[in-house]
């Protein structure tokens, strides 16, 4: 883009924004402005009774997941692309790529394990009518699901590295 029409797509803009901020200072937006707050209060307050009711929270760890477990599953796709490039490697490097494939395959299913065990956990919350133990188990869903995507971040890196090393190796 051109100077010259930067300073005109700015003029124009300009142009269009000026009557909304006399607006704004003449008074004739408070309306507008009173219903944002207005809005902007209701969210937050909706946000807080969210934020200590526990069936939302199991929700939320149910919803995170059930991510962890679709992207674990979507990079299991790469697995079998991945054994056949590692195939038809040089023999020197075969057992060091196997070895960094191996390790994703693993970081995959830890992933997965832990995510269901998340979703098992909050799952469990509705059903329970003690506060004690609805702590209890969010804390340990909550548990499970940092570690499933602890998993998730290193297959990943071994995801990468693996494409990397492949590379490399050509």
């Amino acid at each position: 883009m051109t100077s010259v029409t930067k300073v005109l797509a700015s003029t124009a803009i300009a142009a269009l924004l000026i009557p909304t901020f006399v607006f704004a200072y003449e008074g004739k937006g408070e309306g507008w402005t009173k219903r944002f707050d207005k809005q902007e209060r209701e969210d937050k307050e909706e946000h807080k009774e969210k934020k200590n009711n526990a069936t939302s929270t199991s929700v939320s760890i149910i919803k995170a997941a059930a991510r962890i477990q679709s992207s674990a599953d979507f990079m299991t796709a790469f697995s079998p692309v991945l054994a056949a490039r590692i195939a038809s490697s040089s023999a020197s490097s075969t057992v060091a790529l196997t070895a960094k494939l191996n390790e994703f395959t693993g970081g995959l299913t830890s992933a997965r394990v832990e995510a269901a065990a998340a979703i098992a956990g909050a799952s469990q919350v509705g059903s329970t009518t003690s506060s004690t133990t609805k702590a209890s188990l969010l804390a340990q869903a909550k548990l499970d699901l940092k570690e499933a995507r602890g998993f998730l971040n290193e297959a990943r890196k071994d995801l990468f590295n693996l494409i990397s090393s492949l590379w490399r190796n050509r």
